[in-house]
């Protein structure tokens, strides 16, 4: 009889970001397979489907025949929860980033019923500071300060390892929220709200598009941190209206 433990159910997808060789995406199929882990979302990558890819995969076809090739992160994170942003650097941001333990812990905290994703930037680049900010998280792989690039492959194989043994309660899970039953707003929903805002903050005369300055980021930081529900964003979305319907202020279109 087999005792191995049954893998707690998730619903978590691998987002690559104009990923360059296609080996890489090959590469990170194979770890995806690896610790059992399906759904990859390919966003604008340069070469795929590409031989390189299914050379590298090592058998991991299933993983990139079911890839989801989309335009933008903004189309590969719609619906998610919970949107890890891999990260290397320092980027002025006002909340640290999660360690692979953690971003795995509330990732199986989350289950089958809150979808996540876990992000991850060009080879060279990494992701730009305007994809972080659409990001609820942040996660950091710990390594040498002086040599601290990982190929994709590797860093995808490490979060995934994190998220195989959380998934087989090898370590404890902790709650991602005290209000367990109030998930925060998918991603494209917040998103939606954020441009809401801006609109209505430009209206009231609060904000110059002309002139933003640091406004909308701190703005974000602000909501971001507030961890808000979708009931809370839409109640700000109807405040974002009724502010619309003032007269308008000096920045605002006429």
């Amino acid at each position: 009889m087999d005792s191995a433990p049954q893998l707690q159910p998730v619903n978590v997808r691998i987002v690559l970001v104009e990923t360059t060789h296609a080996g890489n995406i090959g590469a990170v199929a194979r770890a995806m397979r690896n610790m059992c882990v399906t759904e990859l979302v390919l966003v604008n990558p340069k070469k795929f489907p590409h031989p390189d890819a299914v050379a590298r995969a090592s058998g991991a076809l299933a993983e990139l025949d079911n890839a989801k090739v989309v335009a933008t992160l903004e189309e590969a994170v719609a619906g998610c929860n919970y949107v890890f942003g891999t990260t290397a650097r320092e980027r002025g941001l006002d909340w640290q980033p999660d360690t692979p333990q953690s971003t795995a812990e509330k990732i199986v905290a989350a289950g089958a019923e809150a979808p996540c994703a876990i992000v991850f930037g060009r080879e060279r680049s990494g992701l730009t500071n305007e994809e972080v900010e659409m990001c609820t998280h942040t996660v950091n792989i710990p390594t040498n300060p002086k040599f601290s690039s990982l190929n994709l492959g590797m860093a995808v194989q490490v979060l995934t390892y994190e998220l195989m043994k959380a998934r087989g309660g090898q370590v404890a899970t902790k709650a991602v929220d005290e209000e367990a039953n109030a998930l925060p707003a998918p991603a494209d929903a917040f998103e939606a709200m954020i441009k809401h805002m801006e609109e209505a903050m430009t209206h009231s005369g609060f904000y110059d598009p002309n002139d933003p300055r640091m406004t909308q980021r701190r703005m974000r930081q602000i909501f971001r941190q507030a961890n808000l529900d979708a009931a809370q964003v839409n109640m700000l979305r109807g405040m974002w209206n009724s502010v619309l319907q003032l007269p308008k202020g000096p920045h605002s279109k006429s």
